[in-house]
């Protein structure tokens, strides 16, 4: 049994609680769906299950997240600053439902694209289990893509 909504809500709190002093909640039609000024970070899973764990936020959150975790200030966050935090929670929140997938899996190393104009995909792979979430009315959602390998 795959992780559900409310599992990958769970996980995604734990790791922004224990990360960056944060919180989620599911958006549930009352903010923002889509990120603005989007970065998207992404881990592959392999083994006993095959798919990716990918993280949409907006560039407002991950800049939030970044002062809580690297302890600086807005003015000095630096766009490698905000890749490497976006990287480091997709690593961690893809590295706990690799934990609730069938396994032994492995974890690939996090990758991160800045901006909204591509699009991500994973050919034979199909969206499994998502959810939209907010963070201080900013827009993260996290999605489990199941690959037919």
């Amino acid at each position: 049994m795959l992780p559900s909504t409310d599992d990958i809500l769970c996980i995604t709190q734990n790791v922004l609680n224990t990360m960056v002093n944060m919180n989620a909640t599911l958006a549930n039609g009352t903010g923002p769906t889509e990120p603005t000024k989007p970065l998207t970070g992404c881990v592959q899973i392999s083994g006993g299950w095959h798919g990716a764990i990918v993280v949409h936020a907006s560039e407002s959150f991950v800049r939030q997240a970044a002062m809580q975790m690297l302890m600086i200030d807005r003015a000095a966050v630096a766009e490698s600053d905000l890749q490497d935090v976006l990287a480091e929670l997709t690593n961690m929140i893809g590295g706990n439902i690799k934990s609730q997938v069938p396994g032994p899996s492995f974890l690939s190393l996090p990758s991160v694209t800045t901006g909204g104009d591509f699009r991500f995909h994973l050919p034979g792979a199909r969206v499994v289990s998502e959810a939209s979430m907010l963070s201080d009315n900013e827009a993260l959602s996290v999605l489990i893509c199941e690959s037919a390998v």
